[in-house]
């Protein structure tokens, strides 16, 4: 009986080129679902952090944690939202250290899946750094309260507040007019920042009832520029440089009537 001839040169490259095209076809997808898994991922950190806060605000007479300060930012070493640190509170843990000392919040809801370690995402590296080793201090450590509760420096969430400041700009534990208001959002220092959690797809949003939005990038916040132009403009009427208060109380006003 003879036997089957081997594949001649055309047949392989027919059927290298059919493989070609499904890894060209396959890979797309693949990205796609683990960037859509990320989201969801994110989304769900979101959740819990929004009956995080909702349920600290409970017991504690409708008020949300305090975030530190205005004034006195360099103390911290950042801006107060996303510091769940605060050396200029005698090294109390504030806003999402609140949290975590709290036991409303974990350390692992904190850090964002889309967010990668790397070191311009600092945010990232301080929660990837203490997650590995909490006894390193990271960001503006050491990161360790009077009663030895450890924290991450920085966090990959922000935490609305700035809503309760007094004369000397000292963020005030903050209570919320209506269960709509956002309360939290994905890291929105910059557009720059929020874009690149999600590779520009939007923003997961906390609200005070205890639920997450998706805040879509390609939504018109202004009815003319989309959420990162409207973002970049935020920022670039503060110099350039990052969105100042006026420009978090408005991006958080749109959020809120999402």
């Amino acid at each position: 009986m003879r036997s089957r001839a081997a594949f001649t040169l055309i047949e392989l490259l027919v059927v290298i080129s059919i493989i070609a095209l499904l890894i060209a076809l396959l890979v797309p997808a693949i990205k796609q679902a683990k960037h859509i898994t990320k989201i969801t991922m994110c989304g769900s950190n979101m959740h819990q952090i929004a009956v995080a806060m909702t349920t600290y605000a409970g017991d504690a007479s409708g008020a949300y944690p305090q975030i530190g300060t205005i004034n006195e930012q360099s103390s911290a070493g950042c801006w107060a939202n996303w510091c769940s640190y605060g050396p200029v509170h005698g090294g109390e843990g504030v806003g999402y250290g609140a949290l975590i000392k709290g036991d409303y919040l974990t350390v692992e809801m904190t850090l964002c899946p889309g967010r990668d370690f790397v070191s311009e995402d600092w945010p990232a590296e301080d929660v990837y750094r203490f997650l590995e080793d909490p006894d390193v201090p990271n960001g503006d450590g050491p990161a360790i309260d009077s009663d030895g509760v450890k924290y991450p420096g920085r966090v990959t969430y922000h935490m609305r507040g700035w809503a309760g400041l007094d004369g000397d700009g000292h963020q005030s534990e903050w209570v919320v007019p209506d269960e709509r208001w956002a309360i939290a959002s994905d890291f929105i220092l910059t557009d720059m920042n929020a874009f690149a959690g999600h590779d520009g797809s939007g923003l997961n949003v906390a609200y005070a009832d205890g639920s997450r939005g998706f805040v879509a990038g390609d939504t018109i916040p202004d009815g003319t520029h989309d959420l990162w132009e409207y973002m970049r403009l935020l920022r670039m009427a503060n110099g350039g440089g990052n969105l100042n208060v006026d420009g978090h109380i408005e991006l958080y006003q749109y959020f809120d009537s999402q």
